[in-house]
């Protein structure tokens, strides 16, 4: 255990980050012919129009696991590695392994203690899953920034992150779905850092959840309330289903709200500060930049590339913002994600763990190989 009087100074940081996609890179013209194929009455010789709406959505590739080759695990293992590396630690230097996912391997099973044993990390860790969707990752971090500060915490960096492997619960024929998510993870190591002279220092992430409109998000059956028979699986009740108004406005309003709130709580400038969003759609994104006063040119995006990658979108957004030069050390970063439940966090986080510099080896978001 770290002793107190050691952590004089010291606050909680991101060291080290990772991310990892599935390895089949789908280009809208890849997909579009399911849909129209798939209900051919309805979107039969409109494809145009599902280009169109692309565009609007800011989506233009995203990467897909090969089925029954790749699943979350192999993802969050991968990330988790480059996590690690980054940060310049070992598996034996882990003190906690906690992955937020949607769509675990098996049903039961977390991907945690599945990512410890592949990365050789020692049994005597805590090892567990966090289930909260597309703000899972947000959710994962505040935890992990209040138990590197807690006063019994162990002085063992933690590994956490967020994975998602969503592809295989799309169907053609649901046009609102079926387009817009990737397959991805991103990692981070969270570890008491003592900031440089004259870094920003304080950091806040708040909640906030609305179970009344929990049907918006949703898969129909596979969980108590609706197990799997024949009918659930003719039925097709076992994909995603996506209310998009109730959603977009839910999430265009609370993030909004929510990113103010840290801003003048923390009192940051949102001129000064980068933001990255929840990678959903563009049309949520643009406004909350907007609302909130955050240039343009301050706003990582990386949803053209990847779609939406739910719990992975963060991580895999502060990755590709730092390989590519737009986030620095010592920068703030401001988070906001809103998902299933409804649920949205959003956060303040110094950038004060990073290194000065991305190491050459780190040159890229890595694919899976199958």
């Amino acid at each position: 255990m770290l002793p107190i009087e050691a952590r004089a100074g010291m606050i909680p940081a991101i060291t080290g980050v990772g991310s990892a996609v599935g390895s089949e890179i789908k280009t809208n013209d890849d997909l579009i012919p399911h849909i129209t194929a798939a209900n051919p009455e309805k979107w039969g010789g409109k494809e145009r129009a599902f280009r169109m709406l692309m565009y609007k959505v800011g989506i233009q590739t995203r990467p897909q696991v090969r089925i029954g080759e790749q699943a979350t695990s192999h993802l969050a293992t991968e990330a988790s590695r480059i996590a690690m590396e980054m940060a310049g630690i070992r598996p034996e230097d882990i003190g906690s392994v906690v992955i937020a996912t949607s769509s675990q391997d098996y049903l039961g099973l977390p991907v945690s203690p599945m990512v410890q044993d592949n990365l050789g990390i020692p049994n005597d860790v805590g090892a567990y899953d966090l289930m909260a969707a597309c703000p899972g990752f947000g959710h994962n971090l505040r935890n992990a920034f209040y138990e590197v500060t807690h006063p019994l915490w162990d002085g063992k960096p933690m590994l956490i992150g967020g994975a998602e492997t969503i592809s295989p619960y799309t169907d053609a024929t649901d046009e609102n779905t079926y387009l817009l998510f990737g397959d991805a993870a991103g990692s981070v190591i969270v570890d008491l850092v003592k900031p440089d002279e004259g870094a920003p220092t304080i950091w806040k992430i708040v909640r906030w959840s609305d179970g009344s409109k929990r049907m918006a998000i949703r898969v129909d059956a596979g969980g108590t309330m609706n197990p799997p028979t024949e009918r659930t699986v003719r039925e097709k009740q076992h994909v995603l289903r996506l209310d998009g108004k109730v959603v977009t406005q839910t999430a265009i309003e609370q993030m909004t709200r929510q990113i103010k709130d840290v801003l003048e709580q923390t009192g940051y400038p949102a001129e000064e500060v980068k933001l990255i969003p929840h990678q959903a759609n563009k049309s949520i994104m643009n406004p909350v930049a907007e609302n909130v006063g955050v240039p343009r040119e301050h706003v990582v995006v990386t949803i053209d590339r990847y779609g939406n990658t739910s719990s992975a979108s963060i991580p895999t957004a502060l990755y590709e913002g730092f390989l590519s030069g737009q986030v620095k050390r010592n920068e703030v970063v401001v988070f906001c994600t809103a998902g299933a439940g409804i649920n949205v966090v959003s956060g303040v986080i110094p950038m004060v763990g990073l290194p000065q510099e991305p190491d050459p080896r780190f040159h890229t978001v890595a694919r899976v190989a199958a």
